[in-house]
C-alpha cells in the first residue's frame, strides 16, 4: 500500500508539473524588480487576466504558465498595455525567449513592446510561424511594396493597387483557415488575423470540423461571430471610475429611475462622438421622466478621455472602463448602447442609435 501511495503521489506531481509551460525570458531594457505578467493572448478581451507572474532580476525571469492545451501567451509589464514577447506553447514545453523591451508614450496611454524577439525550444511556436506568422509577414511585404510605390493616395493607380492588396489579404486569411479546418489552428488563425467579426463570418466557422469548433479557440471564435444577445436578461452589474477617481456602482447611480442607457464609447471613436448630440437631445427630453445614462469609455488613456469629456460636456454620469465592463456586455464595436429597465433590471434594447434610439426611449417613457 505504501508503495502504491508513493507511486500515486509521484504520478500526481508529474501531472501537475507537465500541465504547464516553463518559459525562460531574457529581456533587456527593464530594471530589476519589474513585474512580468503572462496572459492568454488572442482572446479579444480588453483586459486579459494574468495567469502567472515573475520579477525580472539581472534581465531575466522564469514564468511558469499553467495550461491544459496549446495557448498563445503574451508577456507584458504589469500595469501597462503591450507585449514584450509572445509565443505559442503547450504543456510540458520549456521555451527560451530573448527580447529587447521598449517603452512608448502616446495620447492613448503608455505601453511596452518587444523587438528582436527570438524563441527557441518550442516546437509549437515553430509551427505557428510556419502556419500563420510567415504568411502574415508575406502580406506585410506586399503592403510596403504597393504603399511606397505611390505619393498620391487618391490616384487611380493607388486605389487599384490597394483593392488588389486587400483582395490578396482576404484570400490569404481564408486559405489559412481552410488549410487548418480540422484542428484548433483554424479558428485560432481567424482570432489572430482578423480585427473584428460579423455574422458574415458564420460560413467560415461552419467549415471547421467538430473537433475544431469544440476547441478552446473554436468556442471563442463562435462567441465573437455570434455573440449572445442580452435582451430579456438581467443587465450585467458593474461599477465605473469617474473623472475624479471615485468608483461608482451602476445600481446605486440609477436608483429611482425608470430606464437607463449603458453607452460604450471612446474619445477616438468618430461615430461615438457623432452620436453624442443625439444622446444629449434624448437626455434633455427624458431625464425628468425617469431616464438616466451611464457612459463608459473604453479609452486606454485617461488623459484623452478626460479631454474629450471636457469638450463634450456630458451632463450624465461618466466612467472609464477599468474592469472589463465591455466584455460583460459582449461589446465588439462602438458605439454600443444598451437600454435597461431600472425597475426589473432586464435589458430591453441593444445597439440602437439615432432616431431609432430616440423613438424607443420616448415610447418606453410615455
Amino acid at each position: 500500500m505504501k508503495k502504491l501511495s508513493a507511486l500515486l503521489i509521484a504520478f500526481s506531481a508529474c501531472v501537475a508539473v507537465n500541465a504547464q509551460s516553463v518559459v525562460s525570458l531574457k529581456i533587456s531594457g527593464l530594471p530589476d524588480g519589474t513585474e512580468i505578467e503572462a496572459v492568454y493572448a488572442y482572446t479579444h478581451q480588453s483586459k486579459e487576466p494574468a495567469v502567472a507572474e515573475a520579477k525580472v532580476m539581472n534581465g531575466q525571469c522564469v514564468v511558469t504558465v499553467p495550461m491544459d492545451e496549446p495557448r498563445y501567451v503574451g508577456f507584458k509589464v504589469k500595469g501597462y498595455d503591450g507585449y514584450v514577447a509572445q509565443l505559442m506553447t503547450d504543456k510540458g514545453e520549456t521555451p527560451k525567449v530573448t527580447a529587447a523591451a521598449g517603452k512608448n508614450v502616446t495620447d492613448r496611454g503608455t505601453y511596452y513592446y518587444g523587438s528582436d524577439v527570438k524563441v527557441v525550444n518550442s516546437p509549437l511556436e515553430a509551427e505557428y510561424i510556419s502556419k500563420i506568422d510567415a504568411k502574415r509577414k508575406y502580406l506585410d511585404i506586399l503592403y510596403e511594396a504597393f504603399h511606397n510605390g505611390y505619393t498620391d493616395m487618391k490616384s487611380v493607380g493607388y486605389v487599384t493597387a490597394e483593392k488588389k492588396f486587400f483582395t490578396e489579404v482576404e484570400k490569404t486569411y481564408k486559405a489559412i483557415a481552410a488549410d487548418n479546418k480540422d484542428s484548433w489552428w483554424g479558428p485560432f488563425s481567424m482570432l489572430a488575423l482578423y480585427s473584428y467579426f460579423t455574422e458574415e463570418n458564420a460560413a467560415d466557422w461552419a467549415q471547421f470540423s467538430t473537433e475544431a469548433q469544440q476547441s478552446y479557440y473554436g468556442q471563442l471564435l463562435k462567441k465573437k461571430i455570434s455573440p449572445e444577445g442580452l435582451i430579456g436578461k438581467d443587465y450585467p452589474k458593474f461599477s465605473f471610475t469617474d473623472a475624479k477617481g471615485k468608483v461608482n456602482e451602476a445600481a446605486k447611480t440609477v436608483k429611482g429611475k425608470k430606464i437607463f442607457l449603458v453607452d460604450f464609447w471612446a474619445s477616438w471613436c468618430v461615430p461615438c462622438r457623432k452620436e453624442i448630440p443625439n444622446l444629449k437631445s434624448i437626455y434633455a427630453a427624458n431625464s425628468k421622466k425617469g431616464l438616466e445614462i451611464i457612459s463608459v469609455s473604453i479609452d486606454k488613456s485617461e488623459a484623452a478621455w478626460k479631454k474629450a469629456l471636457e469638450k463634450e460636456n456630458l451632463p450624465w454620469p461618466n466612467g472609464i472602463n477599468k474592469s472589463g465592463v465591455d466584455d460583460l456586455y459582449h461589446v465588439q464595436a462602438i458605439p454600443a448602447i444598451f437600454i435597461v429597465d431600472a425597475v426589473t433590471g432586464k435589458v430591453i434594447g441593444e445597439n440602437l442609435r439615432g432616431e431609432e434610439l430616440a423613438a424607443k426611449v420616448a415610447d418606453l417613457l410615455k
